[in-house]
């Protein structure tokens, strides 16, 4: 792979392991001061730039010093993969932990009225709203890692496009063959 050739399999793999080290999902959990005003690091002027130079960008940068754009649009097929989860997992995660719950509570208040508030009606005040805030703050925090796994996923595959981008190099070519194995 330092001789600039194309890498085979089991160099892909190494590669790719690097990779998912520099894009995890604890690593796009923090948080930023623009938060404070509700606004992402992503709006306004200079998305590109901030996302060129921001730290994983750097990483991946070191990582790829010496790769070919053929083996960049072979990684590529691992980075649109790892997408499709991430996004599947964001999903799923939305599914189970939202809109579930959300919907056996509202059938549940349609089918017996008053169940919820016959439940908690002996129950002191502070510990119902405690146990509430506690299960509020635990779903953001999953909600909040599945979806830092999903921005890592995104981040990854526009880098790897504006490598190419920078290098000259379609994102496809005729003569291009995914690895097998990997979309089938």
């Amino acid at each position: 792979m330092s001789d600039g050739s194309s890498a085979q399999p089991a160099d892909m793999r190494a590669l790719w392991t690097k990779i998912e080290k520099i894009f995890t999902n604890r690593a796009f959990m923090r948080p930023s001061l623009r938060w404070v005003w509700a606004l992402s690091d992503r709006s306004g002027p200079n998305r590109l730039t901030r996302l060129e130079r921001s730290g994983p960008a750097k990483r991946l940068d070191g990582v790829l010093k010496e790769v070919t754009p053929d083996t960049v649009r072979r990684l590529m097929d691992y980075a649109e993969v790892n997408l499709e989860q991430a996004g599947a997992a964001l999903r799923l995660t939305l599914i189970a932990n939202v809109s579930v719950p959300l919907g056996a509570l509202v059938s549940t208040n349609q089918l017996a009225p008053g169940f919820f508030a016959a439940i908690t009606e002996g129950m002191d005040a502070v510990a119902v709203s405690a146990a509430i805030f506690t299960g509020l703050l635990s779903l953001l925090l999953l909600l909040w890692y599945t979806y830092a796994g999903f921005a890592s996923a995104r981040d990854l595959v526009h880098l790897l496009k504006l490598r190419l981008a920078g290098s000259g190099t379609r994102l496809t070519s005729e003569s291009y063959e995914p690895e097998p194995g990997i979309l089938s």
